[in-house]
């Protein structure tokens, strides 16, 4: 069977050069190495707005995004720029929402889906 661009799970599959019947490989440094590399290359030197929330959805605060950067955390995934008024550093790429209409959603979007589900997939085992 053929990926199809219009399947969040079949977007992500191709991120890691999967068909679509394999399963999504789960999160570990190797993974995120490769996820890390397809942000970068997607995503290039732009920079983006976004909202940066915790893991329970509180909002902290509105923020540019300014690049993925090089290291990754085997725990919080794959860390960005982030820079706004009491939020500067580098945050889990994961905790940063981005608006509707924000050209680079669905990339963001795809990893925050991977990232989530294989945690959830490996706390259910």
């Amino acid at each position: 069977m053929s990926l199809s661009w219009n399947n969040q799970l079949d977007r992500v599959r191709a991120v890691f050069g999967l068909g679509s019947d394999q399963p999504l490989p789960e999160v570990n440094v190797d993974s995120l190495l490769i996820y890390r590399d397809h942000l970068r290359a997607m995503l290039g030197k732009s920079c983006f707005e976004g909202e940066k929330c915790d893991e329970d959805g509180t909002r902290r605060g509105r923020v540019l995004v300014c690049g993925i950067r090089h290291e990754i955390d085997p725990v919080l995934g794959v860390l960005c720029n982030v820079f706004g008024e009491h939020l500067d550093g580098d945050f889990p790429l994961s905790d940063v929402e981005v608006s509707e209409d924000a050209l680079n959603r669905e990339i963001i979007e795809d990893y925050r889906y991977w990232l989530r589900n294989s945690r959830e997939r490996s706390a259910g085992r």
